[in-house]
């Protein structure tokens, strides 16, 4: 996105979220897959291969992981992104494009926390000498962890705090540098929890994908069964077989 904005990105913002520039998704995958099952040193060979919240290959983790962190940059920029990316090269767009850029720092910190939190909830469930986490349901409850749910408002607070100093402060109107659903909110506010929404969502098919498990993203990203999370294509060629996020 940053690049699309300078004007050297040289191909469209679709085709280059799926690319695998630099090969820095390949070598995760690589890294993933030696962890695991590496003979000299991987940790789940054999007896050690866990029976629940595992997902034998890298591959299959990352590409896992692909769809629903794709479908997010378009919940934030909306089907046709380079309509809404700020061309940062012009001085006169200063403003515009730092507003625009705090927004998508803000709201991909949404999902990260979410997916860190979660792993936080696993490490010491399994780790537990008490009540360790012993199956997938067990597992899959991390999603639910009230340190998650606590570290997804502060973001969501944070985010609404960043539009006012970034955006609203610099005489900037935030509905301009976004696209999406979204974008039609009234307030930054209302705008934030949207965003949020959609960020729990994509944290949520993540950690699905991540973990070999089925947690409800319908229900999880905000508490109600109404479709606003699950497989089905987007209009935007590229973003598809991920959650419902525009």
């Amino acid at each position: 996105v940053k690049t699309e904005g300078k004007g050297k990105l040289g191909t469209s913002v679709a085709d280059c979220l799926v690319a695998d520039s630099g090969g820095k998704m390949q070598k995760l995958s690589d890294k993933i897959t030696e962890a695991q099952t590496d003979p000299d040193r991987g940790k789940c060979i054999g007896a050690a291969v866990p029976d629940f919240g595992y997902v034998p290959t890298g591959a299959a983790m990352v590409a896992a992981a692909q769809p629903p962190q794709v479908a997010f940059i378009a919940a934030v920029y909306g089907d046709d992104p380079e309509s809404v990316i700020v061309d940062s090269t012009d001085r006169a767009n200063r403003s515009q494009a730092l507003c625009q850029a705090t927004i998508e720092k803000s709201a991909n910190k949404i999902v990260a926390s979410e997916v860190k939190s979660f792993k936080s909830c696993m490490t010491r469930g399994l780790r537990s000498r008490t009540a360790p986490i012993s199956d997938a349901t067990e597992l899959a409850a991390c999603s639910s962890d009230a340190k998650l749910i606590e570290r997804s408002d502060k973001d969501t607070t944070k985010l609404v705090d960043q539009i006012g100093k970034k955006c609203t402060e610099k005489s900037v109107d935030w509905a301009t540098v976004v696209g999406g659903d979204c974008a039609s909110e009234a307030t930054p506010a209302a705008y934030a929890s949207c965003i949020q929404t959609k960020a729990s969502c994509a944290a949520c098919e993540i950690i699905n994908g991540g973990y070999d498990l089925a947690i409800d993203c319908d229900l999880h990203d905000n508490g109600a069964a109404d479709g606003s999370c699950g497989d089905v294509p987007s209009t935007l060629g590229a973003f598809v077989d991920g959650p419902v996020l525009f």
